[in-house]
């Protein structure tokens, strides 16, 4: 990867968790490394986001939803392979 698509992924992102925070303003969307999209709320408000969209394409990246018996509700917007 090259600095230049770094930067496209980067300007990408940070526009995509905006937009995403304007329309579930109960959910925060934090870009993390550059890389993925962490999705942050109640475990509750997690899971309903997570369940319904889990699997959908955004683009080049797409939305990744587990529940883990430690750490509860884990939502991610992450780059598809």
């Amino acid at each position: 990867m090259n600095l230049s698509s770094i930067l496209l992924n980067e300007g990408y992102l940070d526009n995509l968790a905006v937009k995403l925070s304007k329309k579930f303003p109960h959910l925060k969307f934090y870009v993390k490394f550059g890389e993925r999209i962490d999705v942050k709320g109640s475990q509750q408000d997690m899971a309903d986001f997570g369940n319904k969209y889990h699997g959908q394409v955004l683009g080049d990246y797409e939305v990744f939803h587990t529940d883990d018996d430690d750490q509860g509700e884990i939502v991610r917007i992450i780059k598809r392979d």
